[in-house]
């Protein structure tokens, strides 16, 4: 069982070829250590929109690789590897950990108000948000990356059948 998606090696080579600079104090360990941190974030935010499921079963830690999962073109993803995309969006969050650590565990707590004025007469205007997502850290190059594997319909196959008559 794998503890953390991709390879010190290939998250180097990954960032290099986009110009990303990676300190050259930083070891393998290091980079592991933001890999672990890294899969651990991917499967607490994509879990649930993936389709198929462990290859593992309950014993398998991550949420990768996966029995009958699909992409969005409909295309199936061999049951005994992780898919690209999931590997690079890894090396994105990694990457945002390195150079932040506790960026992708900090806890946020947005402001209770919009805006406050007091003019003889006290104004408060409240922030509203219509959900949770809205106010927890986007990255858009992860979901940009991810696009391609997470189905809305929260792990449910996105095959579709019909039948012909011959």
């Amino acid at each position: 069982m794998i503890d953390f998606y991709g390879t010190a090696i290939a998250f180097r080579a990954y960032h290099l070829a986009r110009g990303n600079v990676i300190n050259l104090d930083v070891d393998d360990s290091e980079i592991e250590t933001c890999l672990l941190v890294g899969s651990e974030w991917m499967d607490a935010t994509f879990a649930s929109y993936l389709t198929g499921t462990k290859t593992g079963e309950r014993a398998q830690i991550r949420e990768q690789p996966r029995i009958s999962q699909f992409d969005r073109y409909e295309y199936s993803i061999a049951s005994d590897v992780v898919p690209l995309e999931y590997e690079q969006a890894t090396y994105e969050v990694a990457y945002k950990h390195l150079a932040t650590p506790g960026v992708l565990n900090a806890d946020y707590t947005p402001t209770k108000y919009d805006s406050v004025s007091i003019d003889g007469a006290v104004s408060v205007v409240f922030t509203k948000f219509n959900s949770v997502s809205e106010i927890q850290t986007k990255f858009s190059r992860v979901m940009q990356l991810m696009s391609g594997l997470i189905s809305t319909r929260s792990n449910v196959s996105s095959l579709s059948g019909s039948s012909i008559r011959t």
